[in-house]
């Protein structure tokens, strides 16, 4: 029985090929989401996580000072 190591010729293009598979249907995703108007400024994801990150501060602060 032939044994395969990671270093065998042929293993590291294979590998490389299914980044890039993987990296294109990435991105023929996303293409697909923003075409159907699924996606969000990053400055408007961002403000929404500060936002929501300073909520939860003033809710344990609102424990501590009890």
């Amino acid at each position: 029985m032939a044994r395969h190591s990671p270093a065998q010729p042929g293993t590291e293009g294979f590998e490389r090929m299914q980044e890039s598979a993987a990296l294109l249907k990435m991105l023929a995703l996303g293409k697909r989401q923003i075409e159907a108007g699924q996606v969000r400024p990053a400055v408007e994801v961002v403000a929404q996580l500060r936002d929501r990150r300073q909520g939860r501060l003033n809710a344990l602060r609102g424990l501590v000072d009890r």
